[in-house]
């Protein structure tokens, strides 16, 4: 054919090797061997006649340049919710475990508090599975240590061990009773502001809307939200779309979604590559910590018209 369009919906990264496959896609040999084109670069795209640039190539056209094209207006909200005295307490109880954990090592402790104050941000149900999972690997650490005993030549080495082998079994103990007691606080829990306002949201949406799509990065958390919602929401479906699900059930998931309405619940496995533009309501749960994740979860429905 004498023309080809090319649409990707990932930009190239400033990486020549992107670059070059998709020329070489589009035009076959002309920037020739990628040999060649690693030794003159840009220079490639030089006539080999005149020697001026050949820009015509590629060209760049910024959406301003385009007013043909429309892409739907974005109104964005902020709902801000009050956690009940019972949610601070626990956040409280979390923070003082978390900064223990950062004390005694500043490198790894810092990762691990901001994965459980990540979890935490999502759901207090998603934040008790965890601490539940973290508590049986300290148990079975704790069994560990209790059990083990090293093979020592000499009895100051033995009395170090053993002074060791103490301080550790402390520090376990000081971390178990934490755990403990943040454990008993979420299990006696009863209240979600969150999900509570979430409730309230859905209620005003409904009222004008037939599709809604929300976003959460934790399976538990979308479990939960799943059953809570169809105890309140009993007439509308709800459909839900996360990583385990196989491609015939993504796809039927989302082709229920398309015809019957109602609430599209999905992890990050729904933020990229699918078209939900029939809605028009999207409502992250929680947030995402690079940017660009927010971006295309929020790009399932703002497509270009």
């Amino acid at each position: 054919t004498q023309y080809k369009l090319f649409l990707t919906a990932t930009p190239v990264q400033n990486k020549e090797r992107e670059f070059f496959n998709i020329m070489d896609s589009l035009q076959p040999g002309f920037l020739g061997s990628w040999n060649i084109y690693k030794q003159n670069g840009i220079h490639a795209l030089k006539d080999t006649v005149s020697g001026d640039l050949n820009y015509g190539a590629m060209t760049r056209f910024l959406r301003r340049d385009l007013p043909y094209i429309r892409i739907p207006p974005r109104s964005v909200k902020e709902y801000a919710v009050n956690l009940e005295k019972e949610e601070l307490e626990i956040y409280d109880n979390l923070l003082v475990f978390l900064k223990d954990i950062i004390e005694r090592n500043p490198g790894a402790g810092n990762i691990v508090s901001s994965i459980y104050q990540k979890v935490a941000s999502s759901s207090l149900i998603a934040l008790k599975t965890s601490i539940e999972r973290l508590r049986r690997k300290y148990l079975q650490k704790a069994i560990t240590h209790v059990d083990s005993e090293d093979i020592l030549e000499t009895t100051e080495s033995r009395d170090f061990a053993d002074e060791l082998r103490d301080q550790e079994k402390r520090v376990l103990e000081v971390d178990l009773n934490l755990l403990d007691d943040l454990l008993s606080r979420l299990r006696k829990l009863t209240i979600d502001a969150k999900s509570s306002c979430l409730f309230e949201l859905l209620d005003r949406f409904f009222k004008k809307e037939d599709r809604v799509i929300i976003f959460t990065q934790y399976t538990m958390t979308l479990e939960y939200l799943a059953s809570k919602l169809s105890e309140n929401f009993r007439s509308i479906p709800i459909h839900k779309y996360y990583g385990r699900l196989t491609i015939k059930e993504r796809t039927d998931t989302r082709r229920k979604f398309k015809t019957r309405g109602g609430i599209f619940l999905t992890s990050e496995a729904g933020a990229e590559s699918i078209n939900l533009q029939h809605a028009n309501t999207t409502i992250n749960y929680d947030l995402p910590w690079n940017p660009a994740r927010l971006e295309q979860r929020i790009g399932r429905i703002q497509r270009i018209e």
